[in-house]
């Protein structure tokens, strides 16, 4: 695995991580996972953290988009899904640390 990528799955441990598929959490910073491809029903599908959590997600369903994410220091995990595997090749979900502590 790429350091970056252990990295991230290492922190990810450490946090608070929900997927919702109904909106977002209450008193929780979140991010809208979306494939404009995908259909309506993604659209309400967010994954939410707590308000302390070390990491600032972005979301990116195109491979110039994760580009453009990496380049601004973000790493990023592609995100699949199986049982929609024509639109679901390039998302990926991005994140860096929002403070030095981690660093």
């Amino acid at each position: 695995m790429m350091p970056a990528l252990l990295f991230i799955i290492y922190h990810f441990l450490l946090l608070i991580l929900h997927f919702i598929f109904l909106g977002v959490v209450s008193n929780s910073r979140c991010t809208q996972i979306l494939e404009p491809a995908g259909g309506a029903s993604w659209r309400d599908n967010y994954i939410c953290v707590p308000p302390t959590s070390p990491y600032s997600f972005t979301w990116s369903f195109s491979n110039a988009n994760r580009d453009n994410e990496r380049k601004g220091g973000r790493a990023c995990i592609q995100w699949l899904e199986p049982a929609d595997p024509h639109t679901w090749n390039d998302n990926y979900l991005c994140s860096f640390p929002v403070n030095s502590m981690l660093r």
